[in-house]
């Protein structure tokens, strides 16, 4: 993403922004870009599991011999829990968080002269 805005970013600082001011609304952009995956994620996923959790999955044939060979019932049930969603959401935005440096990182250190004429 940052390389393809480069010469935006660029323009930006040519025209006077301040390099810090530009890597923070970055900063923020890529925030809520996660917040949004993050909130349609777990939108998406309501539904699947209130599926999951009324009728779970019956596995038959060799899979049942299977799952019954090893003293397991063959059923794969699913299970709402509340903890998941946050724990999960939290691991999505520790990665955003780390995904984050390098394209701020960049911004700060941009070369106007150099990206404005590639």
């Amino acid at each position: 993403m940052t390389t393809e805005r480069k010469r935006e970013f660029a323009v930006m600082v040519s025209i006077g922004m301040q390099k810090t001011k530009l890597g923070f609304i970055l900063i923020l952009e890529m925030i809520l870009m996660g917040l949004v995956g993050i909130v349609s994620g777990i939108t998406g996923s309501l539904p699947v599991i209130a599926l999951l959790v009324n009728h779970p999955i019956r596995f038959t044939g060799e899979f049942a011999e299977i799952f019954e060979q090893y003293g397991f019932d063959p059923i794969m049930p699913a299970v709402f829990q509340g903890s998941y969603f946050t724990g999960q959401s939290l691991v999505v935005l520790l990665i955003f968080a780390l995904a984050i440096i390098y394209p701020a990182l960049t911004v700060i250190k941009i070369n106007e002269t150099k990206a404005l004429r590639a």
